[in-house]
């Protein structure tokens, strides 16, 4: 994950783009949304 300059706690994360569309699902199976390809974004991971 990474987050923007302006990130605040409890705001969307980044998915790394290292991480491929296939394996996207299994590493973060919580909702993403893609804004753009390759530029997904998932809720913030609690824990």
């Amino acid at each position: 994950m990474a987050t923007p300059a302006n990130w605040e706690p409890g705001q969307d994360v980044t998915i790394l783009t290292s991480v491929s569309d296939g394996e996207a699902p299994q590493q973060y199976p919580q909702d993403r949304n893609a804004l753009k390809p390759r530029l997904r974004v998932v809720p913030q991971p609690r824990g």
